[in-house]
């Protein structure tokens, strides 16, 4: 077990792929997510504000709206975001509305906001689910263009709260969507060097990046759950001790 010389919390932001997995395997195994490991292995108290189906928006808000509320201190809280998908669309809504769609899966309240989340563009304009429509009128006011830039900026806005106010973090994408190219990584995601209208965003992302998607990395070793995209919690746990552990050992 490494021994934490200076963070005590761990503070994390992310979608699916990052959530706190309470899933039971067949073995009647409590399945592990990535955060969870590496605040076990590094002696950190978690604080994971992921949510199944979130975006970059929703993301980046949970985070800055978390150190606003709470006000962790910078010395010793390290921020890691795994950003979600290019295409997703996350909306901030009335308490009303909120409740009136109680069936509705991919939703949260954080610090008092409430969130829906689309989660995936081409999953939610195929749908005939009747609350879909809430995100089809947003897309078709859209191009892919405005989806990346919308990405982008949520990357540098909240590269800019957390440096302003001093926090060590890194980020790193679920999946590998900075190819210069058309094709679709992952399952829905754009390309955002590619898509972008305004490639100088590109030029203020920063360099706190880790560079290992966790989709891509398992999906090489073979490590995807029953629906060929999601991580088993081998995947995770590979991931944490191959990819994330080694990024951030010299600065907890």
């Amino acid at each position: 077990k490494f021994r934490n010389r200076l963070m005590k919390t761990l503070l994390v932001g992310g979608c699916s792929f990052t959530t706190p997995n309470e899933y039971i395997d067949e073995r009647g195994v409590k399945m592990q997510s990535w955060p969870e490991y590496v605040a076990g292995k590094l002696d950190l108290n978690l604080v994971n504000l992921a949510w199944v189906g979130a975006g970059n928006s929703y993301i980046a808000d949970s985070i800055q709206n978390y150190i606003i509320a709470n006000n962790p201190d910078p010395n010793n809280t390290i921020v890691l975001v795994m950003w979600s998908g290019t295409t997703r669309k996350d909306v901030r809504v009335s308490n009303s509305f909120f409740q009136a769609i109680s069936d509705y899966p991919f939703k949260t309240t954080l610090d008092g906001t409430n969130y829906l989340m689309a989660g995936d563009m081409e999953l939610c304009l195929t749908s005939k689910v009747e609350w879909k429509e809430i995100f089809k009128q947003t897309y078709s006011r859209q191009t892919v263009q405005e989806l990346a830039d919308e990405s982008l900026n949520n990357f540098i806005k909240l590269r800019t709260f957390l440096e302003v106010n001093k926090y060590t973090y890194r980020f790193v994408s679920y999946v590998d969507y900075w190819k210069n190219n058309r094709q679709i990584s992952g399952l829905y995601d754009i390309n955002l060097p590619f898509h972008t209208s305004n490639p100088n965003l590109l030029r203020h992302l920063g360099n706190n990046w880790i560079n290992v998607s966790l989709y891509d990395y398992a999906k090489e070793r073979k490590l995807l759950g029953d629906d060929d995209f999601h991580p088993t919690t081998e995947g995770h746990i590979s991931y944490a001790q191959d990819v994330i552990i080694p990024n951030i050992k010299n600065i907890v």
